[in-house]
């Protein structure tokens, strides 16, 4: 399990009733950045926020008008909103950014105002995507990879026999592919074409695993 620490427990649940045995290396740590007086403004002046990972979701939603309507990425994402009172007006069949704006636009083709919190890391898949509507997207959260992290990572790979890795994000990739790059045996399990697309240009012979209905 490679998620940022504190949101592996539902992925290990998943797994081990799988049959599988788990063992958790975050490989990023999420530092939240506080809001600008501009993107709260434009937070109160939008018709949706979209939440595409479950990290900025309280720091959003303390802020949010009870009105505004909430997407969200996937069933974990969703429950994480529910926790501050809201309930999501659009839920993900499929975690992955893809198949959310896709899904999303066909139940809601009219042109809104659209409040974005993402990380430095993430593309401009989605402002791309919905070009159509006004998006307005804030850098929310930094996603780190400390020397603690990568260490650990080290450490584990060396003490145990993997057979498999979870990886949720090209990020999440790249970040294990720096650590590690001797992987003829592993197996790839991961969410969303993108991060099977990005293995592949690295390792063309990875033998991957697509799991996007969890």
């Amino acid at each position: 399990m490679t998620r940022g620490k504190g949101l592996n427990h539902p992925d290990r649940i998943f797994f081990e009733n799988l049959g599988y045995q788990t063992l958790v290396a975050p490989l990023s740590v999420i530092k939240i950045l506080p809001l600008s007086v501009e993107a709260i403004n434009e937070l109160e002046k939008s018709q949706w926020v979209f939440f595409t990972s479950q990290a900025p979701v309280k720091t959003i939603l303390s802020v949010a008008p009870k009105d505004i309507k909430i997407a969200a990425i996937g069933k974990k994402t969703a429950s994480e909103v529910k926790k501050y009172g809201y309930n999501p007006d659009f839920v993900s069949p499929i975690e992955t950014k893809k198949a959310m704006l896709t899904s999303w636009k066909k139940l809601y083709p009219e042109r809104t105002s659209i409040f974005y919190p993402k990380s430095q890391l993430a593309d401009k898949f989605l402002e791309n995507f919905l070009k159509t509507d006004n998006v307005y997207s804030y850098v929310a959260y930094e996603n780190d990879f400390t020397h603690e992290d990568q260490n650990f990572l080290k450490k584990l790979l060396m003490e145990h026999s993997i057979s498999a890795v979870y990886l949720t994000s090209p990020s999440a990739w790249q970040r294990f592919y720096y650590v590690n790059s001797d992987f003829e045996d592993l197996e790839f399990i991961v969410i969303g074409e993108t991060t099977k697309e990005a293995i592949l240009a690295d390792f063309p012979k990875a033998c991957i695993n697509l799991k996007n209905d969890f």
